[in-house]
């Protein structure tokens, strides 16, 4: 397969990148650096490598990212956590909500198969314990955080179709060793 992976040289982008070449697939990370890209270096002499460095905002680079052909994009780019996403709401919705909304709908118009969507359990707010979630528990998001992810998701099934399937991924809070630490 050839895949797009957004935010790709990040803490979870870093683990999934290399698993994706030991397949044999293609990938192509697209990612705006602002941390560095330290992780990907093991791969740069990979021919099935490639890095694309740019801001998934900018309309110019999303064309550019889809001159070439994906059968998927695994988006995980996004500005994560509540302290982070406070300092700037604006700069916050445009790149949780709007930023994925955009790129879905690019990669439909050049006929990618397939979209998976790195949402948050956060969406879920705070419930019981003794309550396991899934798709039909209902959503309480107590953060702008989880209030862009769930809009990002509804605008992205919007999109979803018998030729152009939307997965959402609401995963837990990551932990473990990473190529691209987060302290």
């Amino acid at each position: 397969m050839n895949i797009l992976v957004t935010g790709g040289a990040g803490y979870f982008g870093s683990v999934l990148v290399p698993m994706l070449l030991s397949r044999g697939d293609k990938v192509t990370v697209a990612d705006i650096c602002m941390f560095g890209a330290e992780g990907l270096l093991p791969h740069i002499n990979n021919s099935f490598f490639r890095l694309e460095v740019g801001d998934i905002r900018d309309k110019r680079f999303i064309r550019k990212l889809f001159s070439n052909s994906f059968d998927a994009v695994v988006h995980l780019a996004a500005l994560v956590g509540e302290p982070a996403c406070k300092i700037d709401p604006g700069l916050t919705k445009q790149i949780n909500t709007e930023s994925p909304i955009l790129l879905a709908s690019e990669a439909k118009k050049c006929g990618v198969a397939r979209f998976i969507f790195t949402s948050t359990c956060s969406n879920y707010g705070v419930s019981s314990p003794d309550t396991l979630a899934d798709e039909s528990t209902s959503l309480h998001p107590l953060s702008l955080y989880a209030e862009t992810k769930i809009a990002a998701e509804q605008g992205l099934l919007g999109l979803s179709d018998e030729s152009f399937v939307v997965a959402i991924l609401r995963v837990a809070t990551l932990f473990g060793l990473s190529p691209k630490m987060r302290f």
